[in-house]
């Protein structure tokens, strides 16, 4: 079988509801998400209210478990903390609810999902050139061969022998120089992984962020895709 791992939407509506076009188009039913569905863009109600309809499980990232208390935000840049406030103000209060009871971690299909990683599920940022200590950590910690995570908005596949640490990269703010929504799908069977890249309106998405007097940057940088 053959599941679909999306993470880092960042509430970019328009990149979230092509890369859903393609799983459907590829015929994939089950979806998980990796965190951080809000933050950034300017349609948090909607991409949330889309993970809900979809039944799409999800693990908490890190913009979730901040914009809950705007008292925190230090832990972030400007760009990021003014975004934050946003989300948290624009946000319905049953999405909110939502997003403030999603699990950090989550074990399904053989895999462990966490937005961070094992050691720190919010804050720690993975990246494909992960020491084999710390992977062993993770993987003590996880109790699994296989670890899904996010946080980064690069993609990658790093094997440890007959284990992995994957990231499926961002759907809505990818950070790797491709301005293109990145998921990937992982097939149960074989346990590869096949990164995928999506074009969207890069455009309109970027106008909204203007047009809701969020930090240019955060427009601009979707061009990009850093």
């Amino acid at each position: 079988m053959k599941i679909a791992l999306i993470s880092d939407i960042h509430s970019n509506l328009e990149a979230f509801s092509e890369v859903l076009k393609d799983i459907k188009r590829k015929k994939i039913i089950k979806i998980f998400c990796i965190g951080d569905i809000v933050g950034y863009g300017a349609n948090p109600n909607e991409c949330v209210d889309l993970i809900k309809k979809m039944r799409i499980k999800s693990v908490q990232g890190n913009h979730e478990f901040y914009c809950q208390d705007l008292d925190q935000l230090e832990e972030f840049n400007p760009y990021a903390a003014d975004a934050l406030s946003w989300t948290h103000h624009a946000l319905t209060k049953e999405n909110l609810a939502f997003l403030a009871k999603l699990p950090k971690t989550m074990k399904a299909e053989g895999i462990f999902f966490v937005h961070g990683s094992p050691r720190e599920p919010l804050e720690e940022y993975v990246f494909e050139d992960v020491s084999i200590d710390d992977a062993k950590l993770f993987f003590d910690k996880a109790k699994t061969e296989i670890i899904a995570l996010g946080h980064t908005h690069r993609p990658f596949v790093k094997r440890f022998g007959d284990k992995m640490i994957f990231n499926p990269g961002s759907v809505g703010q990818p950070r790797d120089g491709n301005p293109k929504a990145s998921y990937c799908i992982f097939d149960t069977k074989t346990k590869t992984v096949e990164i995928q890249r999506v074009e969207y309106n890069i455009k309109k998405a970027a106008d909204k962020i203007m047009e809701a007097g969020l930090p240019l940057i955060l427009s601009s940088r979707l061009y990009r895709g850093r």
